[in-house]
């Protein structure tokens, strides 16, 4: 089946995996090719996503890993002090309040593997080094499964039973 995804809000898509430590705001659009073996009717065996493409719409904001409002980084020192924790330390501070240009997801998933999502965003954090641009690519790997039928389940239990009885 192919899916053609638009008018998708990141901030809802973030919201459904029940992250509190990721939040955005955005449109995303794209499309997905789906496959699923089924052992009978009823159970579905295993499914491809063979790849699903996302991009954004347009700017938006990524927030990650937001505890409390963190100092600017703008001085040179501090920049220094941020790098000695290293690469990482910077990316995390970046996507605090990232200010994208441009968002884009690919995903991919076999029956067999877990799913692996390549993650590419680029743009600045106003409050990192002056708002310097940032080109970030974030390899993922994971059961995304769970997410999802987590997220179903959750909506789910959230319904009325009289709207349970409509499915």
């Amino acid at each position: 089946y192919q899916l053609n995804l638009r008018n998708l809000s990141l901030g809802e898509l973030l919201r459904a995996i029940n992250r509190p430590d990721l939040r955005g705001k955005g449109e995303l659009e794209g499309q997905a090719m789906m496959r699923w073996d089924t052992l009978d009717k009823k159970f579905i065996e295993g499914f491809w996503i063979d790849p699903a493409r996302l991009g954004s719409v347009g700017p938006g904001v990524l927030q990650y890993g937001i505890t409390q409002k963190s100092e600017p980084v703008e001085t040179l020192a501090h920049f220094q002090a941020l790098l000695r924790q290293g690469q990482q330390a910077l990316v995390m501070r970046a996507l605090e309040n990232f200010h994208y240009r441009n968002l884009s997801a690919e995903i991919l998933r076999n029956p067999k593997d877990f799913s692996k999502i390549s993650l590419k965003i680029s743009g600045k954090n106003p409050d990192v080094a002056h708002g310097q641009p940032f080109e970030i690519s974030i390899p993922i790997e994971g059961n995304l499964e769970s997410v999802i039928v987590d997220s179903f389940v959750r909506d789910f239990s959230d319904l009325s039973e009289f709207e349970k009885e409509r499915y």
